[in-house]
């Protein structure tokens, strides 16, 4: 009887012995999982941040140039007016379309 209360001992130990290992495994596990999260979201945070400097910067690109498509459009009408007024002779009271229609396509003054 002594015998198998010894191997029951024994069995009993290596089966503590195993579940230690097990959550020393476990723990591994879940601090490689923390430290892949974390990774990730940093990665992410990262891009997320070169994608709005990337966006920020074409809307920049994108105003600056229907600015200038404004301004040229402007000048256009601009150069047109002289040769409409001498065509059409049209009273002073009354402003000319092309003038209005280039400070309607001109941006706010800042």
């Amino acid at each position: 009887m002594n015998k198998y209360l010894r191997l029951a001992v024994l069995e009993k130990n290596r089966g503590v012995v195993q579940g230690l290992e097990a959550s020393d495994a476990l723990g591994d596990i879940r601090a490689t999982v923390r430290e892949s999260e974390t990774r990730n979201a940093l990665a992410l945070e990262s891009a997320l941040a070169d994608l709005r400097a990337e966006q920020s910067a074409a809307l920049q690109a994108n105003e600056e140039l229907v600015v200038k498509t404004l301004q040229a459009f402007s000048q256009f009408l601009a150069q047109q007016e002289p040769d409409a007024e001498t065509l059409s002779k049209q009273p002073a009271a009354e402003p000319s379309r092309a003038s209005a229609a280039t400070s309607a396509f001109l941006p706010p003054k800042l």
